[in-house]
């Protein structure tokens, strides 16, 4: 998950809807109000009072509505999906320069 926010907590409106993606193993910490999270493919209905907190555990997308005025603090953690496809991807550009011939990664500084 990647946020680029200001500020941390999120005050939301009421019905204010915030949509997360690749966002499993990141909390949501509901500070002030009420929220209710969805996360795309789960049954469960999960509803935050302040002071609660809910780690989503789910690889879809998920929604963080506001019952009433809220605050909400995000704590991301990487996504493991994300990771492993970041690091394969690195692996295949580094195995195909190395049939090639070539190099992959920083290059060696001349020196002076």
């Amino acid at each position: 998950m990647r946020i680029h926010l200001n500020a941390n907590p999120i005050c939301l409106t009421r019905t204010q809807a915030l949509t997360l993606a690749d966002a499993r193993g990141s909390s949501i910490h509901c500070r002030h109000g009420r929220v209710w999270i969805t996360q795309n493919g789960d049954p469960r209905d999960i509803v935050l009072v302040a002071g609660e907190r809910f780690t989503l555990d789910r690889d879809s997308p998920a929604i963080v509505t506001a019952i009433r005025d809220s605050s909400v603090e995000l704590h991301a953690q990487p996504h493991a999906a994300s990771l492993a496809a970041s690091l394969g991807d690195l692996w295949q550009r580094a195995r195909v320069a190395f049939v090639r011939g070539e190099t992959y990664g920083p290059r060696p500084r001349a020196a002076h």
